[in-house]
């Protein structure tokens, strides 16, 4: 148990400095090229933080853990945004901007309800294998609608152009954070072993919180920095990418529909809620940061506290 504790301090010290690192370059690289930071927020910084989820999952397909990988889904997404946008909101008074993020908050919602769509409309309520047909077809036309936005006017001209620092910061902030959020998740899935807490509840809690903690960790500091396109640009992007990606990915991995139970029919409900919550909240009132980022993280701690209490 020690040995995890340990494990676990060690892989947050990767995780902060690799979110650092993640950032700065993704800065560099948007000054050097001309690229605008919520196109850097919602691509190549939300893959490169999104790059644990989708290794869990695929090896978790590989492995037949299919109800695993849905609610690591579930519970990353839920984290990224209760937990991500709840925390920025109240310590950094995150600003989200309808205008520049009109199309991706659609996209950011479109996600869990297509999952509850054929969650509730197969006959077992299960993820069926050519539901990943439509999940790339959306991320590709996700991604294409994207090529409007690569150039922008937000990158500071005064700044030097350092390109290949920005690219090497970039990998090494992302292979930092592969490696913390691989030694958080092992020693977290250790110690819940040895606390003897199911799978399904790992899934949803420590796994998905683990690999949500480059996500959260870059878009805080981010946030922290005054860079608000790439901290609200990552967190939009990480949960566009983990359900179309990440999930279409693992149904193509595994060769196979995706088994569900009640309890991540749940999930998904609460993912598709929260969202449409946080979408309507942006778009047609005036409700300070602070009120919705401690709403956020209410909701979040009262369901997972259910959902460990209920241990389903």
């Amino acid at each position: 148990m020690l040995f995890d504790i340990l494990k676990v301090s060690l892989g947050f010290v990767c995780l902060y400095f690799g979110a650092q690192w993640t950032v700065t370059g993704a800065i560099r690289i948007g000054n050097a090229l001309n690229l605008a930071k919520a196109f850097l927020g919602l691509t190549v910084v939300a893959f490169s933080t999104s790059s644990p989820e989708l290794m869990v999952n695929l090896l978790a397909a590989s492995r037949g853990y299919t109800a695993f990988s849905l609610s690591n889904i579930s519970g990353s997404n839920l984290a990224n945004l209760c937990v991500g946008f709840g925390l920025c909101g109240l310590f950094s008074r995150l600003a989200v901007s309808r205008e520049v993020f009109r199309a991706d908050l659609i996209y950011f919602c479109i996600g869990p309800i297509v999952m509850l769509l054929f969650f509730f409309f197969t006959p077992d309520h299960s993820l069926p294998l050519f539901a990943a047909i439509p999940l790339i077809c959306l991320i590709g036309a996700y991604l294409y609608s994207k090529k409007s936005t690569i150039n922008g006017t937000d990158v500071e001209s005064n700044e030097p152009k350092r390109l290949g620092s920005g690219i090497f910061l970039l990998i090494l902030g992302a292979c930092l954070l592969y490696l913390g959020g691989e030694l958080v998740l092992r020693a977290a899935v250790s110690i819940a072993g040895t606390l003897g807490i199911s799978d399904a509840i790992i899934g949803f809690t420590i796994v998905a919180v683990g690999t949500s903690i480059p996500d959260i960790m870059a878009s805080i500091i981010a946030a922290r920095r005054g860079e608000n396109a790439i901290a609200v640009g990552n967190l939009l992007g990480s949960n566009i990418f983990n359900i179309f990606l990440v999930i279409g990915g693992t149904l193509i991995v595994y060769g196979n529909g995706l088994t569900t139970d009640f309890g991540i029919l749940m999930d998904y409900c609460l993912v598709a809620a929260c969202s449409v919550l946080f979408y309507a909240v942006i778009n047609w009132t005036k409700l300070s940061p602070r009120i919705w980022g401690g709403g956020l993280l209410g909701i979040y701690i009262v369901y997972t506290t259910i959902r460990v209490v209920a241990g389903t």
